[in-house]
């Protein structure tokens, strides 16, 4: 019996944490800071971007994994760089904030090497 025998049906449910997730950093970017993290020589905004956007892309490829790997893993990794891409246009209106491509392709670096790392089925599950 391997692991993931339990799972029978997908379920949105194991979507939840990358749903709160995604809400917590549409949250976040909707909010001005008074610290710019741009200034000085290392990118400290793109290293957030790497770090907040892996956390979303481990948590949605972690739900796909617990969902039975449903439904094909393109929608969750399409979903994740949605946010991504909404949370980089939705800053165009905020003050203080801007719409930067980089920061889009910071997210779409991270969530890509999540889904890369953690989305990989082990040599040995399917041998049975």
């Amino acid at each position: 019996m391997k692991s993931t025998d339990h799972v029978t049906s997908p379920s949105l449910l194991w979507y939840l944490p990358a749903a709160a997730w995604a809400a917590f950093l549409l949250y976040l970017g909707s909010r001005s800071f008074d610290v710019p993290f741009t200034q000085g020589p290392i990118p400290w905004d793109k290293i957030a971007h790497l770090g907040l956007y892996g956390g979303l892309g481990a948590l949605a490829v972690m739900g796909w994994r617990l969902a039975g790997r449903r439904p094909h893993i393109a929608v969750p990794l399409t979903l994740a760089l949605a946010v991504g891409l909404a949370d980089e246009i939705r800053q165009r209106r905020v003050p203080l904030r801007s719409a930067d491509p980089l920061d889009f392709l910071a997210d779409l670096v991270a969530i890509v090497l999540a889904f890369a790392i953690l989305g990989r089925r082990p040599k040995d599950e399917g041998v049975e």
